[in-house]
């Protein structure tokens, strides 16, 4: 048995090292000064943060959507690492906050009702096509108005028209890279389809009752690019 003083030393000794490992823990898990801050989105690609909205809303099970939600936080924490860029400080930890199953990394990733990615009209929804987040519309004020209101957190922003003015809507809206590897395809249920389309440059063909418009564009890395297609008569496919 120890004497009381040699008790005491080693009592003394083991909180020392109890204090120096929480010390080191909290120093690594501290970025680092200087660093620059940034949102959990901006370190993935548009194209990504859709195919996780995707994912998640895809996904049964809160079980499934933790999953999920634990490897896109952990490719975040890596590239914050790698990139040498701070998170704000609930984003740090390894285990991410879900909550009820969708938690913050859903929110943060723009995939919440009441996020940037949702709009408020009532038949208007924001869908998914190989990973790309969009959404069509634009029958009725309400919902140009909705559409008109959200726009600018769409890179490509496409409406459809015969050249005397009329609104057309069932329009086949396909893009392709420029080797010819599609990349996007959607049927407008209005005359607008808005897709957040990644920076790039495109084979634009959309059809309207067999007749077909092509295009080729570039979707800028910032802002985004509005294009009207028109077909020279008035088709079955009016919008009203």
């Amino acid at each position: 048995m120890l004497p009381p003083l040699s008790r005491l030393s080693t009592a003394l000794l083991i909180a020392t090292a109890c204090v120096a490992s929480v010390t080191t823990f909290n120093a690594s898990a501290q970025p680092a000064s200087g660093a620059r801050e940034m949102q959990p989105y901006q370190l993935f690609s548009p194209g990504e943060r859709a195919t996780f909205c995707e994912q998640m809303h895809s996904a049964k099970t809160p079980e499934a959507r933790r999953a999920i939600a634990q490897r896109m936080h952990d490719t975040m924490l890596d590239r914050a690492n790698e990139q040498g860029v701070a998170l704000p400080s609930p984003m740090r930890n390894r285990v991410p906050m879900m909550g009820g199953g969708m938690g913050m990394g859903y929110r943060e990733m723009g995939c919440a009702p009441d996020s940037n990615g949702a709009a408020t009209a009532d038949n208007l929804s924001e869908r998914y096509d190989h990973g790309i987040a969009y959404i069509t519309g634009g029958v009725g004020l309400d919902e140009v108005a909705t559409l008109r209101g959200i726009a600018s957190r769409y890179s490509m922003r496409a409406q459809f028209a015969s050249v005397s003015g009329e609104s057309l809507s069932g329009v086949l809206l396909i893009f392709r890279k420029m080797d010819g590897t599609l990349v996007f395809s959607a049927t407008s249920d209005g005359p607008y389809i808005y897709a957040k389309m990644p920076p790039g440059s495109y084979r634009v063909t959309a059809t309207s009752e067999g007749v077909e418009r092509k295009r080729t564009i570039t979707v800028p890395g910032r802002g985004g690019i509005s294009i009207m297609l028109t077909w020279p008569t008035a088709l079955s496919g009016v919008a009203h």
